[in-house]
């Protein structure tokens, strides 16, 4: 048997956090990106690789970004790798948060990933508004 790639567990690991935090079955989850729940089966094992294509179609339906979630398995690898090294300070534990920046790094906001979905859908909002503020193509008015 081939052996499963640390960084296809990885992603594996973080997909399967991100979809059962938020209640979605591997069905669900298959049948919204149009795959078999099987296949996300093997994705979540490591035993098939995420392509960048399929990773931004199941970011997309979890309402999240593609760089979230890979920033998510850089952190596991990273502690992980951190974790046969002795150490005189824990690293970060961001487990069970999400990460969204907004606007070009101007600002993030970590939020529990149970609440991600909402939280995605927010940030989106939020930077499409900056963005058509910086674009000129939206007017903020004050009403009092």
């Amino acid at each position: 048997m081939a052996r499963i790639d640390p960084v296809d567990r990885a992603m594996g690991q973080v997909l399967r956090h991100a979809r059962k935090s938020m209640k979605i079955s591997q069905s669900e989850l298959g049948h919204g990106v149009g795959i078999t729940f099987q296949q996300i089966q093997k994705y979540e094992s490591g035993a098939n690789r995420l392509s960048i294509s399929r990773l931004f179609a199941v970011a997309t339906y979890l309402g999240l970004e593609p760089v979230t979630l890979i920033r998510q398995v850089q952190d596991g690898i990273a502690r992980e790798a951190t974790a046969h090294q002795p150490s005189t300070m824990p690293p970060p534990n961001r487990d069970d948060m999400m990460e969204f920046r907004l606007s070009d790094q101007e600002l993030t906001i970590q939020v529990p990933l149970e609440e991600a979905a909402l939280y995605g859908g927010l940030a989106t909002l939020l930077t499409r508004v900056h963005e058509a503020l910086q674009n000129g193509n939206a007017i903020v008015e004050r009403r009092e």
